[in-house]
């Protein structure tokens, strides 16, 4: 039946000359395809997760990379995203310039209702879209992640030699204190260092 029409599985669901167990997989097959869902969420419920992550992602990028990310109702263009729709059915895209040195875009739009959610610079158009698929732009997020997590550990094993040099220096100056400190005490308790008690 999953090969069937919506048209087809609505003949079969409510056909009285059709089994009943035919009409309750058709009309079980017309809900799946109505709400499509997993073991544990709606296809609704992980497009508003994503969203609402994708949301607070936008929300500290700009946080950190001002200017990295904006939001338009219009793409690049100049055109309303997806045409022109009715009031309170409108989309915005929202584009993000990764903050690394190749300075690659994403993109993602959303409907009208999760504006205010997004809390970066309102332009009149879009940035130039760069062509990228879907695939392209989870492929770009994936490298920009994997690269940061690079940087960072190269960064601590820097950090960590700095910290082991300045551990030896700081070592090694303690020493020297400690040697004034000893030659000082020696110099008061033998009365000057010429070798006369005092």
């Amino acid at each position: 039946m999953a090969g069937f029409s919506h048209g087809q599985l609505l003949a079969l669901a409510y056909n009285d000359e059709a089994p009943t167990s035919t009409q309750l997989l058709a009309r079980e097959l017309i809900e799946l395809r109505a709400r499509p869902r997993d073991a544990f969420h709606t296809m609704e419920e992980l497009y508003e997760q994503r969203m609402l992550w994708n949301a607070l992602a936008v929300y500290l990028l700009d946080e950190e990379t001002p200017g990295r990310v904006t939001k338009s109702w219009r793409h690049h263009d100049g055109e309303p995203c997806f045409g022109k729709t009715a009031p309170g059915e409108r989309w915005f895209v929202v584009t993000v310039h990764l903050p690394d040195d190749r300075f690659e875009q994403v993109v993602q739009h959303y409907p009208e209702r999760d504006w205010d959610l997004f809390d970066c610079p309102e332009m009149p158009a879009a940035p130039h879209w760069d062509g990228h698929t879907p695939e392209q732009g989870n492929a770009r997020i994936r490298r920009f992640l994997l690269r940061r997590r690079e940087r960072a550990a190269e960064a601590a094993a820097k950090a960590g030699s700095a910290l082991a040099k300045f551990a030896s220096a700081f070592a090694e100056a303690m020493s020297k204190v400690d040697e004034i400190r000893a030659q000082a005490e020696k110099e008061t308790t033998t009365g000057g260092g010429d070798g006369s008690v005092r």
